[in-house]
């Protein structure tokens, strides 16, 4: 076994060469999905199987849309993450791309980084309002203390949590195609 890392729409393995394919939040941010899907049923053999996780809608995810909303920067937020979102367009993209016994299963968890100073730090430094402060450092002294605000009002400071929404996807190599 080994570790590849590469691009999946450029990735040149030889046809029908892995047992199996695996992303965990990383299809969502692939350029052209079609292209990159159909690149890993090529190198896919016949047996072999695909699995990833990816975020369902930003509006299901607490852990996302809750920092945005409390600092006021929802109108600012990057899409990308949740580009798969919608599971029929998981399910288009895949048969497209030759896949069949596709299984599309909602997730939701409770996730925590810790108390309250340690979820305000991550969600500041992660994620959709990370992603923001990162680009816009003036933002955080504007962000910070909304944040910890939201984050207090849920209850027990020693472990906030906020709740996950994902699609853990499985499919199978369809008929082999060249």
């Amino acid at each position: 076994m080994r570790l590849i890392q590469a691009d999946a729409e450029s990735l040149d393995l030889p046809y029908e060469s892995t047992d199996a394919e695996f992303s965990r939040f990383g299809v969502m941010s692939f350029k052209n999905p079609a292209a990159a899907f159909a690149n890993f049923r090529r190198i896919l053999k016949p047996s072999g199987a695909l699995a990833f996780s990816c975020w369902r809608s930003l509006q299901e995810n607490e852990l996302d849309h809750l920092p945005l909303s409390a600092a006021g920067f929802q109108s600012t937020v990057d899409e990308s993450p949740f580009s798969f979102a919608d599971p029929e367009h998981i399910r288009r993209t895949l048969e497209a791309a030759g896949f069949g016994e596709i299984i599309i299963q909602s997730h939701d968890e409770k996730v925590s980084s810790g108390d309250l100073d340690a979820m305000t730090w991550v969600l500041l430094k992660v994620g959709p309002l990370g992603k923001i402060v990162r680009e816009n450092p003036a933002l955080q002294a504007i962000a910070e203390p909304l944040l910890r605000e939201a984050l207090a009002a849920l209850g027990d400071p020693s472990s906030v949590q906020l709740s996950a929404s994902i699609w853990i996807v499985t499919a199978r190599a369809g008929a082999a195609t060249r």
